[in-house]
């Protein structure tokens, strides 16, 4: 994290900001409060800083519901506050640390490419953690391993997600979004890097059309400036990876859309 000012200043900004949000009642004030936090990250932090704070306090305003913006103010003022005393324990943690920092070399343009990575390559996990024979003289034993089959999404989730924590530690789990409108449950998040990973897995009752509009509806649903969709197509629903992989690759609305495709695989 590159600080723009000393980090004593940024620390106490940062903490007159947190004061302010707690005490603040007003919905006006509120909004020029939000407002003004964007700008002072900006002045420190920058751009990439605001884009984190904007993710986590975005509000909607209900014409037909003062009570509904209302809310959802509220939502967004406890995120801002959450998020300010999180960027207060970033900076004790760097003040500690001595040497190379992760955050000088680990941009989003690398993230991203560490993601489709680790998305383009799950079945070498696949093949190298339950296929591969084992030492005999390990605990885990071939038999075990053989007990373990992939079911349904939540099991592709779980193990999509034990791969991406140890490389992304803040990355979260199944994180819920009030919309104003209703919910949105995010499968895999990212917030350093706007990031989101959308786990998806055919069934056998699932048909082709139905997949495609889950996936659109998602990508347009979706806050975040980077979807990837990953697709584990264990009933082969889809006859043609490559042309649904171009359709549902794009940028769309400021967002950067990626869709990687596993199909199929024995677990």
């Amino acid at each position: 994290m590159k600080i723009r000012k000393s980090q004593q200043e940024s620390i106490d900004r940062i903490q007159q900001q947190i004061t302010r949000l707690s005490e603040i009642k007003d919905s006006n004030l509120l909004k020029a409060l939000l407002k003004d936090i964007e700008r002072e990250l900006e002045g420190f932090l920058g751009a990439k800083m605001v884009s984190r704070f904007k993710l986590e306090t975005v509000y909607q305003e209900n014409e037909f519901s003062v009570v509904a913006t209302q809310k959802s103010l509220e939502k967004a003022q406890k995120n801002a506050v959450f998020f300010l005393v999180n960027l207060l324990s970033e900076f004790e943690i760097n003040s500690n640390k001595t040497g190379f920092n992760d955050d000088d070399w680990l941009t989003e343009e690398i993230a991203l490419c560490i993601i489709r990575r680790i998305l383009n390559n799950f079945y070498y996990h696949i093949e190298a953690m339950y296929e591969a024979n084992v030492h005999g003289k390990a605990f885990i034993t071939k038999e075990k391993l053989d007990g373990i089959k992939i079911g349904n999404e939540y099991d592709v989730q779980r193990i999509l997600y034990s791969l991406v924590k140890p490389v992304f530690p803040e990355a979260r789990l199944e994180v819920t979004d009030d919309t104003g409108y209703g919910s949105i449950r995010y499968d895999i998040i990212i917030d350093k890097y706007n990031t989101v990973i959308e786990v998806k897995c055919s069934r056998a009752s699932m048909t082709k059309k139905k997949l495609t509009e889950e996936v659109a509806s998602d990508a347009f649903h979706y806050k975040y400036a980077n979807i990837f969709f990953f697709l584990y197509d264990k009933h082969k629903i889809i006859d043609n990876k490559t042309a649904f992989i171009v359709a549902y690759s794009k940028i769309y609305n400021d967002k950067k859309i990626e869709t990687v495709i596993i199909q199929p695989i024995s677990l």
